[in-house]
């Protein structure tokens, strides 16, 4: 028999899902991912929600990279999402000037605009989604 000392135990709480609403965001990891069901590659990265009114569990969020088989219609789409992280995170200008992203400089950044976070149900639990804007209008 294993004996573990549990000591503190009725001090530790579950970390809340952050309430619907806009939020800085500072990207905390940003990690390569490969799905299991599709081979499509991603980047997961983690948010730590800056929140003055509270401690909020990190958010996770993929971003999609587009792939050799994607159409063109996929692809741009994909694209407009990681220019969209890039843009918020204003970093856009370093990857246009050579055209790579290196995500590792995503690490440590805080988003320039709050973001907005919905909640949605999640394998029965209430989890965070990041809602990304739109680019600004061209002027």
């Amino acid at each position: 028999m294993t004996i573990i000392g549990l000591k503190g135990l009725d001090d530790i709480q579950e970390v809340l899902c952050a309430p619907e609403g806009a939020y800085y965001l500072t990207c905390l990891k940003a990690t390569d991912h490969v799905n299991k069901e599709n081979g499509n590659k991603s980047v997961e990265l983690l948010w730590h929600v800056d929140a003055e009114d509270g401690d909020y569990e990190n958010v996770f969020d993929y971003m999609s990279i587009p792939g050799e088989g994607d159409d063109k219609e996929s692809a741009e789409f994909k694209g407009l999402f990681i220019k969209r992280r890039l843009h918020y995170l204003n970093i856009l200008g370093q990857v246009l000037d050579d055209g790579n992203l290196d995500t590792q400089d995503m690490v440590g950044q805080t988003t320039i605009v709050p973001i907005n976070l919905t909640n949605e149900e999640y394998k029965g639990r209430i989890s965070a989604k990041v809602a990304w804007p739109n680019l600004p209008t061209p002027e």
